[in-house]
């Protein structure tokens, strides 16, 4: 917040939790105020456990809105507060031991882990009431005593069945590979260790409660079906009546959703709002740690300015991570207020980033956030979104296509912070010596670079242990003019201090470009962020100006990695995920009835819905994403298991 700090980054362990350590060490500063000396205090600068916190809560909403939706409609359906009862506590109770499963398999509670108890949710409730409903359906037919009996002896083949066709579609899961699989793994393990308990205590424990409390003792008015279920019924004897208009229908359907998926923006991952910004700046090469500082006094400013800011903390000569950093770059790591006290994080980011160039122009920016950075390094990539890779031979025609590609793709709508990945690392420093004027005072080269070190790099003298790592001990020359007034004892010249100008000649360079190598090629790396724009639709537009502005000399070449990387492989595991998933609920479907036209039936009503995941993207405005493509695989499951149910019924009438 504008004074000088200490900041110190916590680094969990793999294997701890993120929200005890948070907790931890503020209770560490709240139990011990006599760590700090009288004068010095601490504050939090970023703390990743708010994020999880709410994250974990808002999922946990979801859970429980869920439940009470449930619980809605089913009351709505079958008019009995008993039965609806039983059918909701079914789903705390499979939670709970699907949350002891997850802990005796080593697993923890994370965003992926509480999405699968979230999406199986609806699956839970459906299988406790599609029981109960099978056993009222007997006990309004007159049956008493046995109606817990028959009814589930009559619907268990269908009951796991529906199971089945759920858990198979989660199997192919386990072969997806980086990023995505990492995320998506635990997600499938927790819905089908949810559906695996479901099914067991649907088929146990929910008729024995409704044997022995899901009716009253005594004569029952029968209970009129809701409006809706004659109109369902008419509806649905039409459609089979006239099997053309059902078929042209779904045809129209898929149509439709075609045409749409070209509107459906696709992204990697759903944009998040984390709550903070990471602000990486470079001022120009070469300038100073104290220059440095002082062009950043006008930004702070403006940070300081923004009503949605709670607090900041600038890093300069250093970074973020163990990494070697020039004096002319750094970082703020800006930390804004609770959501409902300001703007959304990407308003936020265009204002900062309009007014710093307006005010600042010689200050390159990069704006992000700290976990989409993080996903990006994970990737293997740059942690921005765009990184177009130039691989060439020629260092000076590699820089100037760099340019050229940087150029091209910054006219893109939604595309910001274009950087032609050309780093200049500083002026190399040359001291060249006067051969004869050594000869003349009896000195060699390596007593002038001896008598130079402490005054450039440092001398080292020795080394210490801090933890398990060594670290060299430097000595320093102080100096306060320049190089050239170095002193240095020459054995011609007895008791005479020689100053370096007077032995050798010292210039600088011109700067030089950090030099980047993948697989041994050379390659400029133009790396851009996106703004109010989807990745896929972009990088379709950046794809086609680099086709026509940018010409290529031979033995050059260009690759498109980063999120659009990770992205097109996502998307291709995916693909052949859904595919899986589509043949094994009809090879379970086949199994379960004998007959052909089920799982033929089963596959169109998949299609069908998938068509209409497609129909509500461009609707809602979202983005087709690996989270989206998930839940669109995971409609295939649920049609099938709906699809057993009705064929089922269907065949028992």
């Amino acid at each position: 917040d504008g004074r000088p700090a200490v900041l110190v980054n916590v680094i969990r362990q793999p294997s701890a939790n993120t929200v005890a350590i948070a907790e931890a060490v503020r209770a560490l500063f709240r139990d011990r105020p006599d760590l700090l000396p009288a004068g010095v205090r601490w504050s939090n600068f970023y703390d990743q456990a708010q994020f999880v916190s709410d994250s974990v809560r808002g999922t946990r909403d979801a859970i429980l809105i869920g439940v009470g939706l449930a619980a809605l409609v089913l009351l709505v359906f079958l008019r009995r507060p008993r039965l609806t009862l039983i059918a909701v506590l079914s789903i705390p109770f499979t939670v709970a031991i699907v949350l002891l499963l997850l802990g005796v398999t080593g697993q923890t509670i994370n965003l992926m882990t509480l999405a699968g108890v979230a999406a199986g949710v609806g699956l839970i409730a459906d299988d406790a009431i599609v029981v109960v409903e099978n056993i009222e359906r007997h006990h309004a037919g007159g049956e008493r005593g046995d109606e817990a009996e028959r009814g589930i002896l009559e619907l268990a083949p269908a009951l796991v069945g529906s199971s089945l066709s759920t858990i198979v579609i989660l199997l192919p899961f386990a072969a997806l590979s980086g990023v995505v699989g990492a995320f998506f793994r635990p997600l499938a393990l927790t819905m089908a260790l949810a559906l695996v308990v479901s099914f067991f205590i649907a088929a146990l424990a929910v008729p024995v409660a409704v044997s022995r409390f899901g009716f009253r003792r005594g004569a029952e008015r029968p209970r009129a079906p809701p409006r809706s279920l004659p109109a369902h019924g008419r509806a649905v004897e039409w459609f089979v009546a006239h099997g053309s208009a059902g078929a042209g229908a779904l045809a129209l359907l898929l149509v439709v959703s075609l045409a749409a998926y070209r509107l459906i923006g696709t992204d990697f991952l759903p944009h998040m709002d984390e709550g903070s910004i990471i602000l990486d700046y470079w001022t120009p090469p070469g300038t100073s740690l104290t220059d440095t500082d002082e062009m950043l006094g006008q930004v702070e400013r403006v940070i300081l300015a923004l009503p949605d800011v709670a607090s900041y903390s600038r890093r300069t000569g250093t970074q973020l991570g163990f990494f070697i950093t020039e004096p002319n770059r750094g970082d703020y790591v800006i930390k804004l207020k609770p959501l409902g006290r300001r703007r959304p994080v990407d308003e936020v980011i265009a204002d900062l980033r309009d007014t710093i160039q307006a005010i600042e122009p010689a200050v390159r920016t990069d704006f992000g956030q700290l976990l989409e950075d993080n996903i990006g390094d994970l990737t293997g990539g740059a942690p921005q979104p765009i990184d177009i890779k130039v691989f060439g031979d020629d260092p000076e025609l590699l820089a100037a296509k760099a340019k050229e590609v940087a150029r091209a793709i910054a006219g893109v709508q939604g595309v910001e912070d274009v950087f032609d990945g050309i780093v200049i690392a500083g002026p190399p420093l040359w001291i060249r010596v006067d051969p004869r004027a050594l000869a003349r005072y009896g000195l060699t080269t390596d007593a002038v670079q001896a008598a130079v070190e402490p005054a450039v790099t440092g001398t080292v003298v020795g080394q210490v242990l801090v933890g398990d790592r060594m670290y060299d001990l430097r000595v320093f020359l102080r100096q306060n003019g320049p190089l050239g007034e170095v002193r240095i004892r020459a054995p011609g010249a007895p008791g005479a201090l020689l100053p370096l100008a007077q032995l050798a000649a010292i210039s600088t360079g011109a700067p030089e470009a950090e030099i980047n190598r993948e697989n041994l090629k050379t390659f400029v790396g133009v790396t851009a962020r996106l703004a109010g724009r989807d990745l896929g639709s972009a990088m379709g537009e950046i794809r086609r100006r680099i086709a026509t502005q940018v010409t290529l000399a031979p033995g050059m070449s260009i690759t498109y990695g980063g999120q659009y990387e990770q992205q097109q492989q996502s998307f291709r595991g995916l693909l052949a995920v859904l595919l899986a998933s589509l043949v094994l609920v009809s090879v379970v479907v086949l199994f379960e009835f004998g007959d052909w036209r089920a799982p033929l039936v089963t596959s169109a009503c998949a299609i069908a819905a998938l068509a209409g995941v497609l129909l509500a993207l461009v609707v809602t405005g979202m983005t087709l994403n690996v989270s989206s493509y998930v839940g669109a695989i995971l409609i295939v499951g649920l049609v099938g298991e709906n699809a057993i149910f009705v064929i089922h019924e269907a065949r028992l009438e």
